[in-house]
This record gives C-alpha cells, sequence and structure tokens, in this order.
C-alpha cells in the first residue's frame, strides 16, 4: 500500500490501462503525477483543515469554489496514477455543503460525478457509501417542486390553505397531523393512528439503519445482514435484538479478519464492539484495548512500508477531556504504546475514551517521489 493509498483508505488497485491523455510515463517520478493534483501550488490533501475552517466559519460559498477545484485535482491524479477512483472525501463535503444550501439539485449532480469516476470494484465502496446520501438528495429534490396534498384523511375534504403545522380539520373537526411518512419527504396529512403508527416505522426505520452503517463498518452487506438474521431466529426461535445482531457479526468478521491478518479491519470490528457495549451500558474497556493493539499492528506495518519511524502520535478529539487534552499530541514509539495501552487513557473522565494513535506522515512530504506502487 502507498503513503496516498493509506491516506485515502484504500489499498492498492489493481491497475487499469490509462488513456494518452492522462497517462504517466512508468520512468516519471510519482512527484509528476502528484503535480496534477496540486491547487494554488499545493497538493489538494493539503487543504483539508481550509475546508473545515471555511465551513465553520459560515463561509459555504468559499467553501464550494475551493471544493470543486480539490475534486478537479483529485480527479487529474487518479487518471495520472490509474486509481480505482479519486478521494472520496471531498466530493462528500460539497454535498454536505449542498444540502446545508438547499441546493439538492448541486448535491445530486456532485454525488453522481463521483459515481462515474469509479473504475473498478475496490472503488466502489466509496460509492455505495454514498448510496444512501444520493438517494436522500434526490427525494429532497422532488419534494422541493412538489406541494403538499391538503385534503383532510378523515372526510376527504380539502383544507386551505394547506396546514404547515398539525391543527384541527375546519370541516369534520378531528384533529389532522402534519407528517413526513417514513421513507417520503413529502410531508403528508395524517390521523391520529396513522401518525402514531409513523412514529414506529421511523423508529424501526433508523434502528435498520444503525445496523446497516455498523455492518459497512464490519465489511458486511445488508444481505450478510439478512442472512445472520434468518440464521440467528432459526437457532433462538425469536428474531434477535439489534444489538445481538451486531454482535454476531462481529464475531463472525473478527474470524476472517484475522484470519487475513488486516489488523485495521480488526481494529474497526472491536471499535464497533465498543459501541455495542456502550449502548447496553457495559465497560468497553477491553473491546478498545483491542481495538488500539490491532490498530498499533497496523501501524507499525504501515511505518516499515514507508520507512518511517516505528511512532505514533496520540491523537484526541476537540471535546476530550482535560486529561486527554494534555496527552494529545504525543509522540511514543510503537513498541511502547503496544506495551503500555497507553489508550484508551485511563485517567479520561469522560464514559469512553475516544483518542486514537495516527502517524505523522510530514517528513515523506519532503522525500524524492518513489517510482512505482
Amino acid at each position: 500500500m502507498g503513503f496516498l493509498d493509506f491516506l485515502r483508505g484504500q489499498s492498492q488497485p489493481k491497475q487499469r490501462p490509462a488513456t494518452e491523455e492522462t497517462k504517466v510515463d512508468d520512468q516519471t517520478p510519482r512527484a509528476a503525477a502528484r503535480e496534477l493534483g496540486s491547487v494554488d501550488g499545493r497538493h489538494y490533501t493539503e487543504s483539508v483543515e481550509t475546508v473545515k475552517q471555511l465551513k465553520r466559519d459560515g463561509r459555504l460559498e468559499e467553501a464550494v469554489a475551493l471544493l470543486l477545484r480539490l475534486c478537479d485535482a483529485a480527479e487529474r491524479e487518479a487518471r495520472a496514477q490509474n486509481w480505482p477512483s479519486p478521494a472520496p472525501w471531498y466530493y462528500e463535503q460539497l454535498a454536505i455543503v449542498y444540502r446545508k444550501q438547499g441546493n439538492y439539485a448541486a448535491e445530486v449532480g456532485i454525488l453522481e460525478r463521483y459515481g462515474t469516476q469509479v473504475h473498478s470494484r475496490k472503488g466502489v465502496r466509496a460509492e455505495n457509501s454514498f448510496a444512501e446520501r444520493l438517494e436522500k438528495a434526490r427525494a429532497l429534490l422532488a419534494a422541493s417542486n412538489t406541494s403538499v396534498q391538503s385534503f383532510c384523511p378523515y372526510c376527504g375534504v380539502e383544507i386551505v390553505p394547506t396546514p404547515k403545522s398539525s391543527r384541527k380539520c375546519p370541516t369534520c373537526g378531528e384533529r389532522v397531523i402534519v407528517a413526513k411518512r417514513a421513507g417520503e419527504e413529502i410531508p403528508s396529512l395524517l390521523t391520529v393512528e396513522q401518525a402514531e403508527q409513523n412514529k414506529r416505522l421511523i423508529a424501526e426505520s433508523r434502528q435498520r439503519k444503525k445496523v446497516l452503517d455498523r455492518a459497512r463498518k464490519l465489511g458486511c452487506s445488508e444481505a450478510d445482514v439478512d442472512v445472520m438474521d434468518a440464521e440467528l431466529t432459526a437457532k433462538w426461535g425469536r428474531p434477535p435484538s439489534l444489538n445481538d445482531l451486531v454482535w454476531a457479526l462481529t464475531n463472525k468478521q473478527v474470524l476472517v479478519a484475522g484470519g487475513r491478518g488486516d489488523w485495521g479491519w480488526l481494529s474497526r470490528i472491536y471499535q464497533v464492539q465498543g459501541d455495542v457495549l456502550q449502548e447496553e451500558g457495559k465497560s468497553t474497556i477491553e473491546a478498545d484495548q483491542r481495538a488500539q493493539d490491532m490498530l498499533l499492528r497496523y501501524y507499525e506495518g504501515v511505518c516499515a512500508q514507508v520507512a518511517l519511524p516505528a511512532e505514533v502520535v496520540v491523537s484526541s478529539r476537540k471535546a476530550c477531556c482535560s486529561a486527554c487534552a494534555e496527552l494529545s499530541g504525543s509522540v511514543v514509539p510503537i513498541a511502547r504504546a503496544k506495551a503500555e495501552r497507553i489508550l484508551p487513557n485511563p485517567g479520561c473522565t469522560h464514559p469512553r475514551c475516544r483518542c486514537m494513535w495516527r502517524v505523522d506522515y510530514g517528513p515523506l512530504r519532503d522525500q524524492p517521489a518513489i517510482d512505482g506502487r
């Protein structure tokens, strides 16, 4: 796995033929291809913090203008390097900004644009993760062009003007609820009974979404979830709880990831186990320690591969406690980090320490490019 592959969260792809327009000669240093990914003299990966700051400051138009240029740069470098897809983060951020602006057509457009850049199964992962957002954006776009049907669900008489909030029907006097049905973006007029049923469906839908989100982190598809659900139902004689379903999937994936020696994947699996335990009010220490141990083994291999010092840096969230804030940024030899189990931080005052290890790739940026991947 190359340095940029790691930053993009992708393993090394199979090469696909480059077009004459984008082909980079095999003898050309990688720096030449990286140059194609530059915006105003900086590689697009160096603009991440700028984008985040623009969003925090509410300067959304400036963020859009910059992100569009970063997407262009990511596409140029991806074509030149024969990568399966450009880095997805910049497209996702554009989609988020467009959603905030209520520009659903632009959101649909940028997500569809990313889909046209995917050229192998390896690159389909991010595209699939965008599928739900794209579906939602299309629904919002359709809803923005559609008016609410304003007929009373009890007596069928049209209510004029169309109610924007729940009220009594002026004709029959029954209470009419204005709400979005599960899976829809256009508000509907519902009876009280329909509204209660709708709430239950929405709650079930959200729980299902949570399960599928966690399944994707585990490397499982929706079909895998359904198969495990059926297996547990047959075994126990009743449908499993959602947490039992996720837990069973994690146990299955631990065996697969462990067999492959995929330490990064194992780390994510143990993180999901910690999420389940936290929801159930149980201790997450063991799962979190395993997640950190696997992450350190992963980074140990990364450092050896790209000739970096075997060191890691403590990375804490902005909302961390004071104990974690003091630890943040500390550089620790991987051997010591593994032996002393510094993370999760035992001094953390939060219910669950969210600090993570990361590797500082700064020294690589000043080194000559390495041919090949």
